[in-house]
């Protein structure tokens, strides 16, 4: 009788794991990395000068957030970024804001640019850490957001096109569009706190 020795066994497994993970990628997918820098650079125009501000969460605004989001943020100031138009006034800005997927624990990151309108412009994802959420990552899912905008979020946030078997980051991804949403309507005053 023959005997496999410990380092044919080895071998064994380390060709069935690199060719499932080559016919099987999708866990693989859901850990994507795109720098802040990049995101934003990518979203507000290469090219152009960034400047940057800070969204205050007043008291009043923590209220109305959570009255209109079911949302406390854990923090009192958000950065965000935007560029001028000749003018010199902001013509477009990125939000960069993160959550944790309580399912299963992963880092969902977005940067989520906005007209000076106050509309979604678009939605790029910075960081998915959970297997679970690669599927929201496709232009088809996160280019519905660019119809919100700083007026209609809360009722284009009940109807909107959820992926079946990720439902929770699909959520997750339209709540972090409206916050943004709801910070830049701080930053801009066009909102009606508590």
């Amino acid at each position: 009788m023959k005997t496999v020795s410990w380092l044919s066994r080895l071998k064994a497994y380390v060709l069935l794991t690199i060719m499932a993970c080559l016919m099987f990628p999708a866990p693989l997918m859901a850990l994507r990395y795109l720098s802040v820098k990049d995101a934003v650079i990518s979203s507000l125009g290469p090219g152009k000068k960034i400047y940057q501000k800070f969204v205050t969460i007043s008291a009043s605004d923590e209220i109305w957030m959570k009255k209109e989001l079911n949302w406390s943020p854990p923090k009192r100031k958000y950065k965000v970024f935007y560029v001028k138009s000749n003018d010199g006034s902001p013509e477009k800005y990125a939000v960069v804001l993160e959550d944790v997927l309580s399912i299963c624990g992963g880092l969902h990151k977005y940067s989520v640019t906005i007209d000076k309108y106050g509309a979604v412009d678009n939605v790029k994802i910075l960081e998915l850490t959970c297997d679970r959420s690669y599927c929201i990552n496709v232009r088809s899912f996160l280019s519905q957001f660019e119809e919100f905008n700083i007026h209609n979020h809360k009722e284009k946030g009940m109807n909107y096109d959820a992926i079946s078997g990720a439902t929770l980051s699909t959520d997750l991804t339209r709540d972090i569009v409206r916050r943004a949403l709801v910070l830049m309507a701080i930053l801009t005053n066009k909102h009606s706190p508590a």
